[in-house]
């Protein structure tokens, strides 16, 4: 195999064309997540995003990567992508460590890796399931065919929107809004929702930031960004930015009205968007890993993706090894409460440090 590295605007129109192509044709890579336009956007404002093209007597694939200081490398768009892997044919084989050596990395870290690339799986060290919505047979029939449970959370939810309709006014849903002051208001609400929580804060740093704006801006039948509202009378209550890529929609950016909790804003919306999406021909929700309740609630089934590393170097194996050592100790109740710390503060820094 050989293994040829260049930037994204190296690649000529047929690679791409090759690359659209095998997206299509692998349902397993159907996620917007690993549409060219996505890693094109993101080399737009980072300097270290590349593509190993790999040629094969059976045609190419692609490998996109970020190369970081001492060559470390990981996934295009991290921490804001949540689906990962090459970009390669059915049935393609290839040797991982191989192609990360012709990367000139030292080790690729990854956290959201299809486990369905099973090349990889001696790399992993966890595996998570990653929840969607399906409506390839109708919004209706997604209601009645939900593993979790008939018509109770459903009835909730009537309930709650009969209520805020009394209090507030009619409720009215726009799919695909281009009012700014939505979007201004949904990264408030996130912002704050990261605060409290102590979680990391993509809007800290300025090429997530303009990579943001920058999708939200763009529509276009292979990928564009969606801002849906939820509004209850004149008041906005709840709003979500996604991208969505041949009939597949990725539930990214969802926030609410915290003041209007006792209503649900957050599940009425994700369902008028479901409601809305299938009018649209798409055909499935991928609400991406994560313990959040209503995606258990409302999930269809789940994809698996795996946390994990490839290591070339002996070095960063045991550096890796010792920091998984470190995260698993803090589970162990006599250990947990230091550890535990301890692990925080490591993470905390090392994410600051990577995703800048």
């Amino acid at each position: 195999m050989k293994v040829s590295v260049v930037s994204m605007s190296e690649l000529t129109d047929e690679h791409l064309n090759v690359w659209s192509d095998i997206q299509l044709a692998n349902p397993s890579i159907d996620s917007p997540f690993f549409r060219p336009e996505f890693f094109d956007m993101v080399s737009m404002f980072r300097d270290d995003v590349f593509v190993a093209v790999l040629e094969r007597c059976n045609g190419l694939g692609f490998f996109p990567f970020q190369k970081g200081p001492r060559n470390i490398g990981r996934p295009v768009g991290t921490p804001l992508s949540d689906f990962q892997g090459l970009i390669v044919p059915p049935g393609t084989q290839w040797d991982v460590a191989a192609v990360i050596r012709s990367c000139g990395l030292k080790s690729w870290h990854f956290d959201h890796l299809l486990i369905s690339q099973t090349e990889f799986s001696k790399y992993q060290r966890a595996v998570v399931p990653s929840p969607y919505m399906d409506l390839s047979e109708g919004f209706d029939n997604y209601v009645r065919n939900r593993p979790h449970g008939g018509s109770t959370s459903f009835s909730n939810l009537k309930r709650a929107m009969r209520s805020a309709g009394r209090y507030f006014g009619e409720l009215r849903f726009d799919f695909d809004t281009k009012d700014e002051k939505v979007f201004e208001q949904l990264v408030a609400w996130k912002r704050n929702q990261y605060a409290l929580t102590d979680s990391l804060d993509p809007f800290t740093f300025p090429w997530a930031t303009n990579l943001l704006e920058q999708i939200r801006k763009r529509h276009n039948k292979t990928f564009d960004g969606v801002v849906s509202a939820l509004y209850f009378g004149k008041r906005l209550a709840a709003a979500h930015f996604g991208i969505r890529s041949h009939g597949v929609l990725h539930y990214w950016f969802p926030a609410y009205d915290p003041d209007l909790a006792q209503y649900s804003p957050g599940m009425v919306c994700l369902l008028e968007i479901a409601k809305e999406a299938n009018l649209r021909g798409i055909s499935r929700i991928d609400l991406g890993k994560g313990p959040e309740s209503y995606k258990r609630r409302l999930m269809s089934g789940a994809n698996s993706v795996a946390e994990g590393s490839v290591t070339v170097h002996k070095s960063g194996q045991l550096l890796a090894y010792v920091r998984h050592r470190l995260e698993s100790a803090s589970a162990i109740p006599v250990l947990g409460a230091p550890l535990r710390a301890l692990a925080k503060t490591n993470r905390r820094i090392r994410r600051r440090h990577r995703y800048r």
